[in-house]
C-alpha cells in the first residue's frame, strides 16, 4: 500500500508497506518504460548514489530509485537477505508502485546480482538490464573484492563502536561519502544522518554474507537472459569478471571505461545514460 508522499529534490518520495515494514522510493519522469535503480552494497543513502543518472534518464522515461531494507529511510529487517528475498521484495514494490512491466533494472556492484535474479524470476517484466561494475567471484579480482568489502565493514563498525564516526564533522563526511561530487545540501545532511545511525547495520551485513553463498544459485539459468538487452559497464579492474559473466550470457554489451573508480556512474553518467536510452528505452 502506498502511503503519504512528499517532494524530495524534484522527485516524489513515497512510502510502501511490504511485509509490514516501510520501504521508501523516489520517483521522477513519465513514460512506458520504468528504470529501477538499486545501489551497491553498504551505500548508506541510495538516492545520493543514483540521482545524477536518474535525472538524465527521467527526461525519457519514468525513474524509480528505491531504498532496500536497511538502506536510506527504509526500515531494518530481520532474517536472511538472500537474492530470493530481495527479488520478492522488489516485485512487491513494483506491484505497489504500479510498475507492471517494461522495466530497465539498473544495479551497481552487489545490486547487479539483484538485477540478474529479478530478470531470471520475472523475465516478462524486464526490458533491459544495466550492470554497473559487476564482479563475480569466478576471478581472483572478484574474490578479493568480496573480502575487501568485509574488511571495510569491520573497520567502519570498529570506528563506530569507539565513537569516531559520530565525532566526524560535515566536511570530513562529505569527503568520504562524495569526494568532489556536488550534491544538494539536504542530500548531504541526510547521508550523514543515515551513515551515523545505520551504517553497516544487520540487514546490510546479511546481504553480503548471503551473496557470497548465493552466487551458485544465481548462475543457474543465466543463459535464459540472452533475449534481454544487457549493458555491462566495467573498468579495467573488473573487465575479466565481465568476460566470465559472458560465458553464461553471450549477448552482453560491454562498456569498459578504463581506469576509473568503482562508482563509474558518478564519473560517466551521460555516457551510460546514452547507451541505456539507445539500447533499452527507444
Amino acid at each position: 500500500m502506498l502511503e503519504e508522499s512528499a517532494v524530495y529534490n524534484g522527485y516524489t518520495k513515497l512510502s510502501v508497506d511490504i511485509d509490514g515494514k516501510k520501504m521508501v522510493c523516489y520517483e521522477k519522469g513519465k513514460g512506458e518504460v520504468t528504470c529501477i535503480f538499486s545501489c551497491g552494497w553498504a551505500v548508506p543513502f541510495p538516492f545520493s548514489d543514483m540521482f545524477e543518472i536518474a535525472n538524465i534518464l527521467s527526461l525519457h522515461c519514468r525513474c524509480v530509485i528505491f531504498d532496500r531494507f536497511g538502506y536510506g529511510f527504509s526500515e531494518i529487517t530481520d532474517g536472511k537477505r538472500d537474492f530470493s528475498s530481495i527479488t520478492r521484495e522488489t516485485k512487491a514494490l513494483c506491484k505497489e508502485a504500479n510498475i507492471l512491466g517494461n522495466v530497465v533494472f539498473i544495479g551497481h556492484s552487489l545490486a547487479t546480482y539483484h538485477a540478474l535474479d529479478f530478470a531470471k524470476s520475472f523475465p516478462e517484466m524486464v526490458k533491459g538490464l544495466v550492470l554497473i561494475d559487476c564482479y563475480f567471484a569466478d576471478t581472483v579480482v572478484g574474490q578479493s573484492l568480496f573480502h575487501v568489502n568485509k574488511l571495510i565493514a569491520c573497520y567502519f563498525l570498529f570506528l563506530k563502536k569507539i565513537g569516531i564516526i559520530n565525532k566526524m564533522d560535515n566536511a570530513k563526511f562529505k569527503k568520504i561519502l562524495f569526494g568532489k561530487r556536488k550534491v544538494p545540501d539536504n542530500v548531504l545532511q541526510d547521508s550523514i544522518l543515515i551513515t551515523k545511525e545505520r551504517v553497516y547495520n544487520k540487514t546490510v551485513c546479511s546481504e553480503l554474507n548471503c551473496a557470497i553463498k548465493d552466487l551458485k544459485h544465481l548462475r543457474n539459468g543465466l543463459n535464459k537472459l540472452d533475449s534481454i538487452p544487457i549493458i555491462a559497464v566495467c573498468r579495467n579492474l573488473t573487465y575479466k569478471s565481465i568476460l566470465s559473466l559472458k560465458k553464461h550470457i553471450n549477448s552482453i554489451f560491454v562498456m569498459n571505461m578504463g581506469r576509473t573508480s568503482h562508482f563509474i556512474h558518478h564519473e560517466y553518467p551521460e555516457n551510460i545514460a546514452d547507451q541505456i536510452i539507445e539500447k533499452c528505452i527507444l
